[in-house]
């Protein structure tokens, strides 16, 4: 088996399709740094298994996927196919076995896209990834095999440590599954005891379970009895309440029939006063009907009545009232009349004062016009002198604002020239304490410090994701497994099924149920012999034929003589017992067909049936079988039979492999149950589940150990993977702050540059401000003394106009006096004036009024006296018709009187009457209920008496045995008592756990178990105690042989590497199980003592010589070697490739390279380039053609 192809798309810088050849079993790849010779060997690691993306040279698994270069895009997905050949051409036989040996080429693909979510292929059809891994278990390749060498390989097998070093031997001598075993087996060990001692804690605290429950169960017993003893007293007392019930029940049923007859007396009693009653009513109805009519006749008469004396009286109202009106109107007539007098004389004395006012008020007028005139004067030449002076006070506010300004303007700048002066001293200093330089220096320690620590947040993060990866590998590993397991425990569990119903059935059909043979047979210790249909072996199809011929014979029970089992028959009482002796017939065994042995042996004649084989032949069993099969010959069918059928001699019969079955003159068809079909297929069926069992068993037991030895390893793989979250965590801490740190420092870096720029500016405008503030301050100070003159000059003129302003004041108070004393002497004879008019034209208007009031009460008067006489008349004609109204009235109550005495007497008889019915009702009504209480008396009686029933049938007693059983002096008393006693002697027991006798047994039970589960682990320690020494055993004789052949192979690849000198291996304890390995290294003409002690190049040639030495002890189907001689100087390097070509006669090699002495030796160069940045292209040659090319 050997690399035949490597397919690459999309992966890493091989963006295109590309194929890489692999002819023969040397082959070199070459090109130029950075081309991409490197993901070649990736590639390879990666197809078949790689999860980790730091063995990988990338931070995810994303990163595999081609990213995109200055002229191309990125791809979506990257994918990796290797062809192998297995037709063992190079190597002689094919290196791949079982289910792909009868394949001459095996393609596997893995495909990823950005996602990381991975696809793999073997042979076109999707699988898994430890599909994929399982082809090359055993083979030597793996994604981290030595089958893959690199210088990072290389680095780590110089540095590594002696219990790393240990590691590489192990793997190589196959040591490390049994160390896997050994500590599962601990595990085991560990689990046992544990479970022993959980086992033993169980078992002493269930003895004293067992003996509480014990004497608890005791207590439940006779708890049980004295309950029991209850309850039958509780019944029989029952029963004796029934016969109390019984007879109180007969004494009730003559009660009520006593006052049933009652009842129906009172009730006769009461129908006929309720027909007196309904009689006297009707009369009663009629005469109150006769009396409502009188009445009614007489409150006719009474209103008409009413209504005349209602007209009489409001007539008489009628006139009273005309006359109070008529005396109120004509006294307010002279009222009226003595207002018109009064009113005559007060408008005459109003009209004299009007005339006599308005002269006056119009002479007051005109001097108020005047003084108003004086007083505005005044006011406008006061007005005058306020603006004229106001104009001289704005004009000196002005300036001493002015001035004020000014002086505010020369202090703001004084000050300014001092702030001025002393931020130009701070600024100085300031600028003197900036360190630019120094910032600079921190900030590139503290970047040098970041990137180092990202070189460290790297490799966690790289390490983290490869411990994730193989966790995650081996919770899948272990879901796998689990799955198989359950997949082998449901065939296992259906297969034990299976057999065990075959079991039976066979047990049945044998006549293993048989009690009587049964017994006969074990008693004589014979019960263990087998029977004849469990140790035959029939030809498929003769089943049935076999078991027509056999019959019963197949039940025989096969002893070594008869002699014994005879003189043990007569202890068989019953039953039947086929007995077949297996020596009966020494020196032939039937076990396959005979040309010549068409004849029966029963056949006098040595005649029969030619051509047709004997059912013998069929037939194989660890003794002869001629003597139950003689003569019996086979036919394919019915009608061959029956056609061979004449040609039988005597003694011959033959037999269908359908069961028929027939002789010279008889024929046997069985159609239906016969006890002993199927036997022989149920017992071939019955061995092969039994086979299958135990594979099953086996598979479940290896798959089980190997669960636990990947739940171990997931442990460990956990512990590594938390403790590369910690260091992650505490690499991106230290990160985090010492980008906190540079952050800060490049800020306070950036600050200080910027701030010393603004320093030196601001410093250059400071000079120029406060030359200019000088200038300034000489210019306004000029200012300042001019507005000073100008401000002394308005105050003077200021003051002078003042002196003015009181006799302006003075004449306009005397003109303001007189114009207010006129205009209040003209505003008070207006007043004045204005009421006079005002009472005049009221009293006016009053008069006239008062004058149309008197003539509307003459009128009224006179109107007034009109109606009363006319209304003497109509009062005369009511009183009149008064009278004949009252006259008949007094005739009807007299006849309303004789109606009102008959009804009255009907009234007294009704009652009377209804008197007595509501009494015989009320008795009647009493005697009901008292019936009705008698019957629900009767009723509870009963029902209590059949409850009673109820529950001695619930109790399961029968009432008439009961009663049968009680003394004819049982009463109730008594019983009661002795139920007492008992319940006393059942109180005095305590609480009782009725439970006890049934979990006392069942602990019993569990404890038996738990002893025999105790004596189980104890023989499972001792076996697992055993299999630890073997297993110490078996890796100290592995290890230490695989010592001894790498030693050797090392002294002998060693000097061919070096020119001479010697190497070894070293143990670092004399224990072989826990010792540590170093490698000792002593070049030509040096004593060096450990391989620390060597240079880089020569650390890198004892490194390849004891890879390569590993390599030869389990040597995989290719070797992948990357810049492997790259440390190496010229004559080492011819050394190393001559080892490499001597060895590719027995393994493939593929070789990347940049030496020129490595090339020489290879048949074959493909050429790496990249003549378009980012992506690599391949070039091949065959470098035997090209030189015989060359030389042709």
């Amino acid at each position: 088996m050997f690399l035949h192809k490597i397919k690459l798309a999309g992966f890493k810088s091989f963006v295109d399709p590309t194929t890489v050849v692999l002819p023969g079993n040397l082959v070199g790849i070459v090109g130029p740094n950075g081309c991409g010779k490197s993901n070649v060997a990736d590639a390879v690691r990666w197809v078949i298994g790689e999860t980790s993306a730091k063995h990988l040279r990338g931070g995810s698994m994303a990163d595999v996927v081609f990213n995109g270069s200055t002229a191309r895009k990125p791809v979506g997905q990257a994918s990796v196919e290797i062809l192998i050949d297995n037709t063992g051409a190079s190597s002689g036989d094919k290196r791949l076995g079982g289910q792909y040996a009868a394949y001459d080429e095996i393609s596997i693909k893995r495909r990823v896209s950005r996602d990381g979510q991975s696809v793999y292929s073997l042979n076109g059809k999707r699988c898994r990834r430890k599909d994929v891994t399982d082809v090359f278990l055993g083979t030597g390749l793996g994604p981290r095999s030595y089958a893959i060498i690199e210088q990072g390989m290389v680095s780590r097998l110089v540095e590594a440590k002696p219990d790393e070093l240990r590691e590489f031997l192990e793997e190589a001598a196959g040591v490390s599954k049994y160390k896997e075993r050994r500590r599962e087996t601990e595990t085991r060990i560990r689990h046992t005891q544990e479970n022993l001692d959980r086992l033993q804690d169980l078992r002493d605290e269930l003895e004293r379970q067992l003996q509480y429950l014990k004497r608890q169960a005791s207590l439940a017993e006779r708890y049980r009895i004295l309950k029991q003893e209850e309850r039958l007293k509780r019944v029989q007392l029952s029963v004796l309440h029934w016969r109390a019930f019984s007879q109180e029940l007969s004494e009730q049923d003559g009660r009520v029939g006593t006052q049933e007859k009652v009842l129906r007396e009172q009730l006769a009693e009461q129908r006929r006063l309720e027909s007196l009653v309904e009689t006297q009513r009707a009369q009663y109805s009629a005469a109150t009907n006769e009396f409502n009519d009188n009445y009614r006749a007489v409150l006719d008469a009474g209103a008409e009545i009413a209504r005349a004396e209602e007209s009489v009286r409001n007539f008489r109202e009628r006139a009273t009232q005309i006359q109070k009106t008529l005396r109120k109107e004509e006294e307010a007539s002279i009222e009226a009349k003595s207002h018109l007098d009064a009113e005559k004389n007060s408008i005459e004395t109003l009209r004299q004062t009007l005339t006599d006012s308005e002269p006056a008020l119009a002479e007051s007028q005109r001097i108020e016009t005047r003084t108003a005139r004086e007083h505005a004067e005044a006011e406008a030449s006061m007005q005058e002198w306020s603006e004229a002076r106001e104009a001289i006070g704005l004009k000196v506010t002005d300036a001493m604002q002015a001035v004020q300004v000014q002086e505010g303007r020369i202090l703001h700048l004084r000050e300014r020239l001092a702030n001025s002066g002393e931020r130009y001293v701070r600024l100085q200093k300031e600028q003197d304490k900036l360190d630019p330089r120094g910032l600079q220096q921190e900030v590139q320690d503290l970047t040098a410090q970041l990137h180092e620590q990202d070189a460290v947040r790297t490799r966690a993060q790289s390490e983290h994701e490869s411990h994730q990866s193989t966790v995650q590998d081996l919770r899948q590993r272990i879901r796998d497994i689990e799955d198989a397991i359950n997949s082998a425990r449901e065939r296992f569990q259906e297969a034990r099924g299976r057999l065990s119903s075959l079991q039976a059935l066979q047990q049945e059909a044998l006549g293993k149920g048989d009690g009587a043979v049964t017994d006969w047979l074990r008693e004589n210790h014979l019960i263990q012999l087998p029977r004849l249909a469990e140790k035959l072996e029939v030809a498929a199809g003769w089943e049935r034929a076999v078991e027509s011929v056999l019959g019963a014979k197949l039940r025989a029970v096969c002893v070594d003589g008869l002699e014994t089992p005879v003189s043990m028959l007569p202890d068989l009482r019953e039953g039947s017992v086929t007995l077949f002796d297996v020596n009966g017939n020494p020196g032939k065994t039937i076990e396959s067909p005979s040309p010549a042995g068409n004849a029966s042996p029963s056949s006098p004649m040595g005649q029969g049936v030619t051509g047709a084989a004997r059912l013998a032949t069929k037939v194989s069993a660890p003794w002869p079988m001629d003597t139950l099969l003689a003569g019996v010959r086979v036919a394919d069918d019915l009608q061959q039979a029956l056609a061979l059928r004449p040609a039988l001699a005597p003694g011959e019969s033959i037999v269908t492999p359908g069961g028929e079955w027939c002789g010279p003159d008889w024929l046997r068809v069985h159609r239906g149950s016969d006890p002993t079909a199927g036997v022989l297929p149920r017992e071939r069926e019955i061995k092969n589940l039994s086979d299958v069992i135990r594979t099953l068993q086996a598979e479940i037991d290896d798959r089980e150990a190997a669960r636990q030895t990947a739940l171990q390893t997931r442990e460990i793989a956990e512990k590594k993977q938390s403790a590369s979250q910690a260091g992650i965590a505490e690499a991106r801490r230290i990160h985090a702050t010492l980008e906190s740190r540079l952050g800060e420092q490049q800020t306070r870096f950036d600050e200080a540059v910027r701030r010393n720029q603004v320093i030196a500016r601001e410093l250059a405008e400071l000079r120029e401000q406060r030359q200019q503030a000088r200038s300034n301050l000489t210019r306004m100070q000029q200012d300042l003394e001019e507005k000073i003159a100008l401000k002394d000059r308005l105050i003077s003129q200021r003051d002078a106009e003042s002196a003015k302003r009181e006799e302006h004041r003075q004449r306009l108070a005397a003109n303001r006096t007189r114009w207010h004393e006129a205009r209040d002497n003209s505003h008070r004879l207006a007043i004045k004036l204005a009421s006079v008019r005002a009472q005049y034209d009221s009293l006016t208007q009053a008069r006239t009024r008062d004058q149309d009031q008197v003539t509307r009460l003459e009128a009224r008067c006179e109107e007034l006296r009109q109606t009363l006489a006319e209304m003497d008349a109509p009062l005369r004609g009511l009183e009149i018709q008064l009278d004949g109204h009252r006259a008949r009235r007094q005739e009807l109550e007299a006849v309303l009187s004789q109606a009102r005495q008959q009804v009255e007497k009907l009234d007294i008889a009704i009652r009377e009457s209804d008197q007595k019915r509501h009494a015989i009702a009320d008795r009647t009504e009493s005697d009901r209920t008292t019936l009705e209480q008698m019957r629900l008396a009767r009723q509870e009686i009963l029902v209590r008496r059949q409850a009673i029933e109820e529950q001695v049938v619930a109790a399961g007693h029968a009432m008439a045995t009961i009663l049968d059983d009680l003394p004819s002096d049982a009463n109730e008393a008594d019983w009661e008592e002795r139920i007492g006693v008992l319940e006393r002697k059942i109180s005095r027991l305590g609480t009782v756990n009725l439970a006890a006798v049934e979990e006392h047994a069942k602990q019993a039970e569990r404890k038996d178990y738990l002893d025999t589960q105790h004596q189980d682990l104890v023989d499972a320690l001792t076996t697992l105690q055993e299999a630890i020494r073997d297993i110490d055993k078996e890796t100290r004789t592995r290890f230490t042989d695989t010592y001894e052949k790498v030693n050797i192979q090392l002294g002998v690849l060693f000097p061919r590497l070096f020119g001479g000198g010697h190497a070894y291996l070293e143990l670092t304890d004399s224990d072989p199980l826990s010792a540590g390995i170093t490698v000792m290294a002593r070049p030509p003409g040096k004593r060096n003592s450990t391989i620390a002690l060597l240079s880089g190049g020569e650390k890198a040639l004892t490194a390849v010589a004891l890879v390569f030495a590993l390599f030869e002890l389990n040597p995989a189907p290719f070797c992948l070697l990357d810049e492997v001689d790259a440390p190496l100087d010229d004559a080492n390097v011819i050394r190393f490739r001559d080892l490499v070509r001597d060895m590719s006669d027995r393994i493939q090699f593929v070789v990347i390279t940049h030496n020129k002495n490595t090339m020489e030796v290879v048949n074959q160069l493909v050429g790496v380039t990249m003549s378009e940045p980012g992506v690599s292209r391949l070039v091949t040659v065959d470098v035997d053609s090209a030189a015989a090319m060359a030389e042709s």
